[in-house]
């Protein structure tokens, strides 16, 4: 564009200081035209490559807008989840299904889905399916384990009272309380790991979080200065 306009004055000028360059404007009107008709059809595609890109903008900020509220309180609820977590340790990890139960807040007879409908009104249903499955599990799990653990506890106190079974029923008790210790340490193994299941997937929304809302930012100060030069 500026060596267009630039051709354009140059030659002007000189032709007004009647400077001998051997032709006529008349004979250049021709591509004097092109020029310019050239000059306005960069400058219409210009502004078209504009509108559209903030079209695009506007509706990245719209999706953005529906989106980051729902994040927000998933990443408050499994944030708070994984608070209530931190404070199970190996031998307390059997009981953390009272803790899970406590901080999820089940209704009477309420689904997993109607839970997390109900505390992320917001979310959308990405967001919705992934935390129900993350809760899913972890409560299948913690199940499981208390349920082993009251296992261990009855075979325990078989074990005590060893001398009140029959001679030949002995060995059988033992090989039974044997496997039930064998299973509840697996248990608590798995569970442990499904802590650190929650605690990456409540990473996991925290850093979508922070990279939505910082592209949201982002984009506010481009539509900003967009409509600043208009």
């Amino acid at each position: 564009m500026a060596a267009i306009y630039g051709f354009v004055l140059g030659f002007g000028y000189g032709n007004l200081l009647e400077a001998k360059y051997g032709f006529e404007l008349r004979e250049w009107q021709t591509l004097v035209g092109v020029l310019v008709a050239v000059a306005a059809a960069v400058l219409a595609f210009i502004g078209v490559r504009g509108t559209q890109r903030v079209n695009v903008v506007l509706k990245e900020q719209d999706r953005l807008d529906k989106l980051l509220p729902g994040l927000r309180q998933a990443n408050d609820f499994l944030g708070q989840l994984c608070r209530y977590l931190e404070h199970i340790n190996d031998h307390t990890r059997y009981l953390s299904i009272t803790v899970v139960r406590d901080c999820i807040q089940f209704q009477t007879g309420e689904s997993f889905e109607a839970m997390v409908d109900r505390r992320l009104p917001l979310a959308d249903d990405e967001t919705k399916r992934e935390v129900t499955g993350v809760v899913l599990s972890l409560v299948r799990q913690t199940t499981m384990l208390q349920l082993a653990k009251e296992e261990h506890t009855k075979s325990f106190k078989d074990l005590a009272d060893l001398h009140l079974f029959a001679e030949e029923s002995k060995q059988s008790v033992r090989d039974q309380a044997q496997r039930i210790d064998l299973s509840l340490k697996r248990l608590n193994e798995e569970t442990a790991a499904e802590f650190d299941a929650v605690k990456r997937a409540a990473d996991s929304l925290k850093n979508r979080l922070e990279e939505g809302e910082g592209r949201r930012k982002a984009i506010g100060r481009e539509l900003d200065q967009y409509f600043r030069r208009e």
